[in-house]
């Protein structure tokens, strides 16, 4: 019961990161946005880990834990979150989400491609379902290259699924999580620096409050994984686009216009990735 409830209060803690980032992007550039908050979001991390006393245990960490860790830390922190919080700033939040929330279509799309898995009817309904929610969007006056960067990060946090996946070190997720997320957030700043955009242009409370309730779903979400089946907990933890969305409409309404069509596809979107998921 403990696992359910986890994966749910990880979505609801992603799904007001959405509100956060939305909040916080009207005053900064999502570039630097994006390196505070995943910046915020590490130092958290780092007090976790040496908090749960994972320094002081007898790990065993190879070569190829911390290069597959660095290698998903580069696809989905650097990539796939540069990309959503763009996306953000382009559509809103609820929107950018629900993109990103194919992230489990693409883990059970490159799962069949990489161990020839053959498609059921579930992952043919669940597509069908998926596509037909975003094209709901695509209906809607919004900037089409916003949806796209959804999509691609959804791809991103699908495809670093599988390099976490083999790189994992079963002793200490948070570990785990602290070498990905340190390699991305490197990458990311050696990018915003050349980029010249390091330093937010305004530092906003929303974007201390965003990187918290990363890292605060994302802890919920590895101790979902840890006491629940992981069929169980994926899918709870891929409702956040709902939560953004219902966060949306009571509190951000003057920023970010929701419409039936838009929660219809929201819904469609998810319920289609799900499918797919346990197809």
């Amino acid at each position: 019961m403990f696992g359910e409830i986890f994966a749910l209060l990880s979505s609801v803690f992603w799904g007001l990161n959405g509100i956060f980032v939305r909040k916080a992007l009207q005053d900064v550039n999502p570039l630097s946005g994006t390196l505070f908050i995943l910046t915020v979001n590490t130092l958290w991390l780092v007090f976790l880990v040496i908090a749960d006393g994972t320094l002081s245990k007898n790990l065993t960490i190879g070569f190829e834990n911390v290069l597959f860790l660095a290698l998903a830390g580069l696809i989905q922190q650097f990539m796939g979150r540069t990309m959503t919080y763009f996306s953000v700033h382009y559509i809103g939040s609820s929107r950018a989400y629900t993109g990103t929330s194919t992230r489990i279509f693409f883990s059970a799309i490159l799962g069949m491609i990489i161990l020839g898995e053959k498609p059921t009817f579930l992952v043919a309904f669940g597509s069908a379902l998926m596509i037909f929610g975003l094209y709901v969007f695509t209906t809607e006056d919004i900037r089409r290259e916003g949806l796209a960067l959804s999509l691609a990060a959804g791809f991103m946090y699908g495809l670093a699924a599988i390099f976490v996946k083999v790189g994992i070190i079963e002793e200490s997720v948070s570990l785990s999580n602290l070498i990905s997320l340190l390699s991305g957030v490197s990458a990311l700043f050696v990018f915003s620096a050349y980029k010249g955009r390091v330093k937010p242009e305004k530092i906003s409370p929303y974007l201390f409050l965003s990187g918290t309730a990363l890292f605060i779903g994302t802890y919920f979400y590895f101790l979902s994984l840890s006491t629940t089946p992981v069929v169980i907990a994926v899918p709870l933890s891929n409702l956040y686009p709902i939560f953004t969305t219902f966060f949306s409409i009571l509190f951000i309404q003057s920023l970010e216009k929701i419409a039936l069509r838009t929660v219809f596809g929201v819904v469609l979107t998810v319920l289609g990735a799900t499918l797919v998921y346990f197809g």
